[in-house]
């Protein structure tokens, strides 16, 4: 593996930066419509956040999962599904024409298999990426608390 996951607490007033800003973007995310919040984006909507330096100037995103994302394959358009990890990432490649440094990466659950082998093409050796709760064995602890933000 080339990056390297560290597990953090899920906590919406975390001292860690990616941790507390991500969860608190996803709470203004996943409110009602009509208290600022956005369709089709629910407590079960798994988030992600990244930040890089881009310019002297540090930039983020926040992905969300089951976002359409474009791509092409042999000379045809079309829009699959992604993780929020992937999803965020893919921001900040079209932010900067390029793939960033990273300074940190959270995301609320580990990578599933598929976004791990894409990980490990993208990022450096021992990227830190931060989580909170296991793909594969803590998915209803990570629901149960994501509804409760």
């Amino acid at each position: 593996m080339a990056f390297r996951l560290e597990r953090v607490n899920y906590d919406i007033n975390s001292p860690n930066e990616a941790v507390r800003t991500c969860l608190q973007k996803k709470k203004q995310m996943s409110a009602a419509v009509g208290q600022g919040g956005f369709n089709g984006i629910g407590k079960e909507s798994c988030c992600a956040y990244v930040s890089w330096g881009n310019n002297n100037r540090i930039c983020s995103a926040i992905g969300v999962s089951r976002n359409r994302s474009l791509f092409c394959k042999s000379g045809q358009f079309s829009t699959a599904y992604i993780h929020g990890e992937l999803d965020a990432i893919v921001q900040a490649i079209e932010e900067n024409n390029a793939l960033p440094h990273f300074h940190q990466i959270y995301i609320e659950m580990s990578p599933c298999p598929k976004c791990t082998a894409a990980l490990n093409n993208l990022l450096p050796d021992n990227q830190v990426v931060y989580f909170s709760f296991d793909y594969q064995t803590e998915r209803e602890l990570w629901a149960a608390a994501a509804r409760r933000l």
